[in-house]
């Protein structure tokens, strides 16, 4: 009887024995698969989408002229910073370039918001120097608007600028105001999206 209940007590010592070393393994595994997940993790963390391109800071609009019922395309660009004038044009003039297509006709014009556009004097041939990207600056002839403003003035190589504009990063235009000397105004130009063509009249 006493040899029968030793026998019990080795098996039930096995048992124990057997319990716990499965036990161990168990959370050594356990510890495996954790650490893997959190490696996994970690390497899913350190993943990173493809930074996205800079938006363009061409802005676009649309309208119909009411006398032909022709659709009116525009796009404008301002300058990368404002110029900083002598009074009385002082607190900051913004200059932009246009680009807008009516019907058959096209247009591309340097416009600021405040002082005195020297190219923009009527009866004379003038000129602004451009400059695309890395390439030599250029001279274009430019001429003041029928209204006689002094704050735009009108590129009349419109097609060669507008070829050279879409492929350009960046724009330097350097041109003179009353009383203000030389000024140098650099547009950012990268991302035009200009796909309308002139159309031909009827």
């Amino acid at each position: 009887m006493k040899k029968a209940f030793k026998i019990i007590g080795i098996v039930l010592l096995v048992i124990v024995v057997l319990s716990l070393v499965a036990g161990l393994f168990g959370d050594k595994k356990n510890d495996s698969a954790t650490k893997e997940a959190s490696a996994s993790a970690g390497n899913g963390s350190q993943t990173t989408a493809a930074p996205s391109a800079p938006a363009s800071a061409w802005s676009y609009s649309s309208d119909t002229d009411q006398m032909t019922s022709k659709v009116v395309y525009h796009a404008r660009l301002d300058a990368d910073k404002e110029m900083e004038l002598k009074p009385p044009y002082d607190g900051g003039s913004q200059p932009s370039l246009h680009i807008v297509l009516k019907g058959n006709e096209y247009s591309i014009y340097l416009h600021i918001t405040k002082g005195q556009l020297i190219a923009a004097s009527p009866g004379s041939e003038n000129s602004i120097q451009v400059r695309f990207d890395s390439e030599p600056a250029e001279s274009y002839s430019v001429s003041g608007p029928s209204d006689y403003s002094s704050t735009t003035v009108f590129i009349n190589s419109n097609k060669k600028f507008l070829d050279k504009l879409k492929k350009s990063k960046k724009l330097l235009i350097a041109t003179e105001l009353y009383d203000n000397g030389v000024q140098q105004i650099q547009f950012n130009t990268d991302g035009l999206q200009w796909d309308h063509t002139v159309v031909p009249n009827s």
